[in-house]
C-alpha cells in the first residue's frame, strides 16, 4: 500500500492549495475536503475516471441528457465525474453500515462544478422527466394512440415515465437538452479550479469533480496518521 504523503505528494491540487500538515487539519473540520461515500474498508483505494459511468441513484435517461447539457454547457460531462461532498453526513449517506467515509485526493489537473442552491441534482429528475414528456407530446412522430394515452392520462406513475422518457430521438433529445441547460443556468453552476473553494462554497452540496485519476483514502486511517 502506498504512504499516506506519497500520495498527497502526487496531488498538485492538495499540495498547491491545502499544504500537507494543512490537509490532515482540513480532514477533522467541515467544508474543507471532499468526502466520497464508499462501501470499503480499506485504507487507500486508486481509481480511474469511468467516461461511461452507471448512476447509482439517477434513472439513466435523465443522467445521460444531464451529461450532454454539462457538456454544451462547460465542455465536459460532469455527470461523469467523481461525486464527493463536503460534509460527512452526506457521505455516510452513501457509505451504508458496511462502508466507510473516503477522502477524495485528485491527481493531475482539477476542475470542480456545484451548484450552491441543490443539494443533489437527482432531487430534481422526476420534475425534470415529467417536464421532458410534455416535450414528448409535440412529437408528430410518434404513434396518435401513444399521444393521445400521455394526453389522457391523468396521473402517470413513475414506471409510465421512465418508460416514455426513453423514446428520446433527435430533435427531441436536444429539446431535453436544453432543458437540461435550462436547469444548470436555474441552479447556477459553476466551475472552479479551486478544490478548497468549491468545498466551502458548496456547503455539502454535491460537486462533480473532473480528474483522470484519485485516490480514495479513508478518513479514519489519515486521521490515525496525523
Amino acid at each position: 500500500m502506498e504512504k499516506l504523503n506519497d500520495i498527497i505528494n502526487k496531488s498538485t491540487v492538495i499540495k498547491d492549495q491545502y499544504g500537507v500538515d494543512q490537509f490532515y487539519d482540513a480532514v477533522n473540520n467541515k467544508h474543507l475536503v471532499p468526502f466520497r461515500g464508499y462501501n470499503s474498508k480499506e485504507h487507500v483505494i486508486k481509481k480511474h475516471v469511468r467516461e461511461n459511468r452507471v448512476p447509482r441513484d439517477s434513472n439513466i435517461q435523465f443522467h445521460q441528457t444531464m451529461g450532454d447539457a454539462f457538456e454544451q454547457t462547460f465542455g465536459y460531462n460532469y455527470r461523469s465525474s467523481v461525486f464527493a461532498s463536503s460534509t460527512l453526513a452526506e457521505a455516510l449517506r452513501y457509505s451504508g453500515i458496511s462502508g466507510s467515509v473516503y477522502v477524495v485526493v485528485p491527481i493531475g489537473q482539477v476542475t470542480v462544478c456545484y451548484s450552491t442552491l441543490v443539494t443533489d441534482l437527482a432531487e430534481v429528475q422526476e420534475q425534470f422527466l415529467r417536464e421532458v414528456i410534455e416535450i414528448l407530446k409535440k412529437d408528430k412522430s410518434l404513434k396518435q394512440s401513444f399521444i393521445n394515452y400521455m394526453r389522457n392520462s391523468s396521473h402517470l406513475t413513475r414506471k409510465d415515465v421512465l418508460r416514455l422518457t426513453s423514446r428520446l430521438r433527435g430533435k427531441e433529445k436536444q429539446k431535453a437538452i436544453e432543458l437540461g441547460i435550462s436547469y444548470i443556468k436555474h441552479f447556477e453552476y459553476k466551475e472552479t479550479d479551486d478544490l478548497k473553494k468549491a468545498c466551502v462554497e458548496s456547503k455539502g452540496n454535491e460537486m462533480m469533480i473532473k480528474c483522470k485519476e484519485y485516490y480514495l483514502v479513508n478518513r479514519k486511517y489519515i486521521l490515525e496518521q496525523k
